[in-house]
């Protein structure tokens, strides 16, 4: 009968242990997690405003407005007489509640070097360039803290990283 007493306590300080040990881990994880959502947010933060600045270098005029109809964003940009597509004087526009993250702007602005370089205004080639062009901007630990955010938005496969 004692023994029973002892193995009975033995359980219930081993699962007190491991429940204090869990808890602590929890701890520990959430707050990992939430430093990595702050430092996400920072990143996106630096990366959108070097995407607009991008903007202002190529003189591509940048507006915000509350309604674009279905779309998150656009680019505006004419053809020549020959069909060709011209960006010279392009504008972006981006929805309102889109103005302080960077996706919606590095997609538009992957049309405008899709457009610059192959005369490609799909979504796919908008896609390529946008990544390239986050790419270039954020270092390999930005890169992997936004990965999801990378592959997401730009439908990036795995054998292209």
């Amino acid at each position: 009968m004692p023994y029973i007493f002892f193995i009975l306590s033995f359980f219930i300080i081993l699962i007190g242990a491991f429940c204090l040990f869990n808890s602590l881990c929890d701890q520990k994880f959430e707050e990992k997690w939430a430093q990595e959502e702050k430092d996400r947010k920072e990143i996106e933060d630096r990366l959108t405003n070097s995407l607009k600045t991008l903007c202002t270098q190529l003189r591509i005029t940048l507006s915000f407005p509350e309604e674009l109809g279905e779309a998150a964003g656009q680019i505006l940009y004419k053809k020549d007489w020959t069909g060709r597509l011209i960006v010279n004087d392009a504008k972006i526009q981006i929805l309102k509640k889109y103005e302080n993250e960077p996706w919606t702007l590095a997609h538009e602005l992957g049309h405008y070097m899709a457009i610059k370089s192959n005369q490609n205004n799909s979504k796919e080639a908008a896609d390529r360039e946008a990544d390239k062009l986050c790419r270039l901007i954020l270092n390999k630990h930005e890169q992997e803290l936004l990965k999801i955010g990378l592959k997401c938005y730009f439908k990036q496969n795995e054998e292209d990283t």
